[in-house]
């Protein structure tokens, strides 16, 4: 093929902007997915992953990024303690310039922010268009200082107000952007690797009469309502809980006693491609989430992974997923441990007689139609 026919299939570059190098993700985020959804599109040339490679230690000084290329991926990872680089916009500039190392003249450039960092990646004069994905409520935990709870929420604030288009994973998160601009943002929820969790088989659980309650994710104890759970777990010792993720931050004492709970199993965080399968093991899935402003703006990445297993739901403390209640498919309660059992009682009940209306709901939020709808917006720019 000559050179003016590689141009010609290969005419885009794509800057993910995350707040993670990709080896540290352990479960597939929305990032993630919107990577391989790019590497996947024909005219794609390359994606450069630029993100933050956490320093724990002082004195710190502006040290040369890490680069690694792997295939048509280049991963830029910038040394940054406490994020002091990645939310100061003076000291990015001397970043701007080494990424466009990076960028090939006479391609297409798309820089796509998935986290409120490099805010002044954005005032680079190459974009063919900036996209902020929004899938967070960055600066709202309740486990950072609140000082750089300001300096995010500022970072982000730039970042809006820069971009050509917003998406938001929820309402609550669509009307936090819509605060900062009033055109290009558009509602794109969180969706699922549909035909992955369909090739998975069921599996029957081995002890008939002892049902399984399961929760895949993150455990974060800003999120997650771990006391619900220990309460249920006590209230109930004849079900048999799984928990599987990683732990992040300090633990609430509940966490700590939750999993002491001969009735619970804890299992460390697995590769994406064992997580069908052990969904399959699960009678019910459950989203015990706080109630809580943090969790307002959240769309749980499993919601639809749980429903394209055939699952029903129970979940507490989000709002944003209430248009989805529906029975024998999803129970939306408030965080009690009673209100909750009763709810997990009726799924059970149900979980086989319903299966196939579960992943039809699911089969509608298939991720490749979810970031398609976003390409076609943002491939449209002038």
């Amino acid at each position: 093929m000559s050179c003016g026919g590689i141009m010609k299939k290969f005419k885009n570059v794509h800057v993910i902007v995350a707040p993670s190098p990709l080896k540290a993700d352990e479960l597939k985020y929305r990032r993630n997915r919107l990577l391989d959804f790019l590497l996947n599109q024909e005219q794609t040339s390359y994606v450069v992953w630029f993100t933050i490679e956490p320093e724990k230690n002082m004195p710190f000084s502006l040290k040369k990024p890490q680069v690694k290329r792997k295939k048509r991926v280049i991963e830029i990872k910038i040394s940054d303690i406490k994020n002091i680089i990645s939310l100061n916009a003076f000291l990015q500039k001397k970043y701007k310039k080494y990424l466009r190392m990076y960028l090939n003249n006479g391609y297409n450039l798309y820089l796509w922010y998935t986290s409120p960092f490099f805010s002044e990646l954005a005032n680079m004069k190459i974009w063919k268009a900036v996209v902020y994905d929004c899938s967070d409520y960055w600066g709202r935990e309740n486990h950072i200082h609140r000082i750089k709870k300001r300096m995010t929420r500022n970072s982000e604030k730039r970042i809006i107000q820069s971009a050509d288009y917003c998406f938001a994973s929820s309402k609550q998160l669509f009307h936090h952007l819509s605060k900062y601009r009033k055109n290009n943002i558009f509602l794109v929820e969180n969706g699922v690797d549909y035909d992955v969790f369909q090739k998975s088989k069921f599996v029957k659980s081995v002890q008939k009469d002892i049902p399984v309650f399961g929760f895949v994710g993150g455990l974060k104890p800003w999120k997650i309502d771990f006391k619900l759970l220990l309460e249920v777990a006590k209230a109930k010792p004849k079900w048999h809980i799984v928990i599987i993720g990683s732990t992040y931050g300090e633990m609430p004492l509940e966490y700590d006693k939750l999993i002491k709970l001969p009735n619970v199993e804890r299992r460390d965080a697995v590769p994406f491609s064992e997580i069908p399968g052990m969904m399959k093991k699960f009678d019910v899935a459950l989203l015990p989430y706080l109630e809580n402003d943090y969790n307002k703006g959240v769309f749980p990445l499993k919601f639809f992974e749980y429903l394209a297993s055939g699952l029903p739901v129970v979940g507490c403390g989000l709002p944003s997923t209430l248009e989805y209640v529906k029975p024998n498919i999803y129970e939306h309660v408030e965080g009690r441990a009673d209100l909750f059992i009763e709810s997990c009682e009726r799924a059970l009940i149900s979980k086989e007689q319903y299966r196939k209306e579960r992943i039809e709901m699911a089969k509608k939020a298939d991720w490749n139609a979810k970031f398609e709808q976003m390409w076609e917006i943002v491939r449209s720019s002038k």
